[in-house]
Parts: C-alpha cells; structure tokens; sequence
C-alpha cells in the first residue's frame, strides 16, 4: 500500500516535467524513397509540441553517405506552444554518379534541449527516425 501511495505522488510530481512532443515526416512505402542519380529532394520532419509552453528541439542526424545537404549535423528549432507545423526541411541530394539499386540509410533523433546549443534535459524522451533511399533509374514522381 504505501508503494502505490509513494508510485502516485512521484507520477504526480513529474507530470509538469513530461513534454508532448511528436515527430511526423512524410510517407514512403517501408520507409524508402526512390529517387534516381542526380536528383534533389526536400524530406520533412514536422516536429511537435503538444505543451502550453515554447520549447527548443535539438535534431541530430545520421548520415554516413553524406547525402543530406547540411552546414552542420545538428540543428536546432523552437517550437512555439501548442504548435503541430513546425518543420525542418532536410535537402537530400543523390550523386550523379550512384548506380542503380544503391541504398542510402539516414537517420535522426529528436530531442527536447533547454536552449539552442545546450544540453538535453533530463528525464525526457528522444523520437528517432530512419529512412533509406533507393536509386532507380526514374526515381521519385510526386
């Protein structure tokens, strides 16, 4: 009895430092984009804050072929309140010279930061994500 008791009163006390924050990006059959040699495309992650309160995000990526056009592997956002849009664009750009049936792998986490460029925060939750692409002959057609 007096562990549930003590269970309920830590689950109480930590509910004002629990984040809603979500992670959406657009939709590809088994996580792959096909996009053929050469081709640019803009892949979107929209993060989410369900919170009554701003908070910064930290995305960090993964990305061993080098495909995602970046200045830097870390990028940071603020999301307003109550926001569901805010989007960061990543910019993929397939060497001319990739031969069909290559396959790229891209990851990213997201994770709630106190401020841009510091630290994470504790207790809270990260979302990641990955995604391949495929190199074909006539790539992505929206």
């Amino acid at each position: 009895m007096k562990k549930n008791v003590l269970f309920c009163i830590v689950f109480i006390l930590t509910i004002p430092l629990v984040y809603s924050l979500g992670l959406a990006s657009d939709y590809f059959p088994d996580d792959t984009i096909p996009l053929a040699p050469g081709a640019f495309f803009e892949y979107r992650v929209n993060v989410q804050n369900g919170a009554g309160y701003p908070i910064f995000v930290e995305l960090l990526l993964n990305d061993p072929d080098k495909i995602v056009a970046l200045n830097e592997s870390r990028l940071t956002a603020a999301l307003p309140d109550r926001s569901y849009d805010t989007q960061i664009p990543l910019f993929l750009s397939i060497p001319w010279y990739a031969k069909e049936g290559t396959i790229y792998s891209v990851s990213y986490l997201v994770q709630p930061v106190s401020e841009p460029g510091g630290g994470g925060i504790p207790f809270m939750i990260s979302l990641s994500k990955d995604f391949k692409v495929n190199v074909t002959e006539t790539g992505f057609i929206a």
